[in-house]
């Protein structure tokens, strides 16, 4: 009896002590959140118009002036006309009937020397995911870049899906998740997820895309996501029906689950629980490591 009740009381300090454990672990795992569309109007260039109306506006001021003067000299009409009408008539009545000044200030007040327009401008539509990790780098090369992310995808476990050059996307075929008792394994995180893979039957796929950035050539973009997924068995449930069972040493009861007997159709399904940023963080810091 001593060394039974012994036993008990260590098996339930173990059980005491991970229980605090576990309270105090918070999941890596972040929800995932939907996709950010924003719009932006770039207008185009203004553009100046030709320096044709400055011209236009600056010869009619002194033409009229200068033509009225040099066709009718100023002694003639007064000599002649002295005793009948004053010499200064058909000056002031030229200068009253048609004013020198009056064209170029119509023009001016008109039609401004120089016009700016504006030519129609265009909404460019940017689409963000804010469901990855996500970090710029100077002046790298692509090729580089692309080999050394399709190595350091093959060296942490993950086995390559889909590879496209062109458009710069990796894609990775789910994994098994890492538990606590495979430290060899290079996907561990931290002891949070080691643990939570521990209780739970979890897998991860990446998503890694390198692209240009818009209006810097020398810049690019390098997104890191990284899915987490959840085994779940919805024909199994807690509170199946009970059955009896017949032994040599009596009845006892054992949980009937509720898929026996049905077809194999009916699987366990996995669960998007959402993303891991802080495997996404390791495999960037891994990546720029080596470009």
């Amino acid at each position: 009896m001593p060394a039974m009740n012994k036993t008990l009381l260590i098996m339930l300090g173990s059980l005491v002590a991970a229980a605090g454990l576990l309270a105090g672990c918070e999941s890596n795992i972040v929800p995932m959140k939907p996709l950010q569309r924003i719009e932006t109007w770039q207008p185009d260039e203004v553009v100046p118009l030709q320096p044709t109306t400055t011209q236009a506006a600056e010869e009619p001021s002194t033409a009229p002036a200068t033509q009225t003067a040099s066709s009718q000299p100023a002694t003639e009409p007064s000599t002649q006309t002295a005793l009948t009408e004053p010499a200064t008539s058909p000056a002031t009545q030229t200068a009253d009937s048609q004013p020198a000044s009056q064209p170029a200030t119509q023009l001016a007040s008109t039609e401004p020397a120089t016009q700016p327009t504006t030519r129609p401008g265009k909404m460019i539509v940017k689409i963000i995911d804010p469901n990855q990790t996500i970090r710029y780098v100077y002046h790298a090369s692509y090729d580089r870049t692309w080999q050394e992310a399709m190595t350091l995808l093959n060296k942490t476990g993950f086995t390559l899906d889909r590879k496209d050059y062109r458009l710069g996307v990796l894609t990775t075929q789910a994994l098994p998740s890492a538990q606590i008792v495979e430290p060899w394994k290079r996907q561990h995180a931290g002891f949070t997820n080691a643990m939570e893979n521990t209780l739970n039957c979890q897998r991860r796929r990446v998503r890694l895309t390198v692209s240009a950035v818009l209006n810097k050539p020398e810049f690019y973009e390098i997104a890191v996501q990284v899915l987490v997924e959840r085994q779940t068995n919805p024909t199994e449930t807690l509170t199946a029906p009970a059955f009896v069972q017949g032994s040599g040493f009596g009845r006892s009861y054992e949980s009937l689950r509720t898929d026996y007997g049905a077809d194999d159709t009916e699987k366990s399904i996995w669960v998007l629980l959402g993303h891991d940023p802080k495997l996404e963080k390791k495999l960037l810091d891994q990546l720029f490591e080596k470009i």
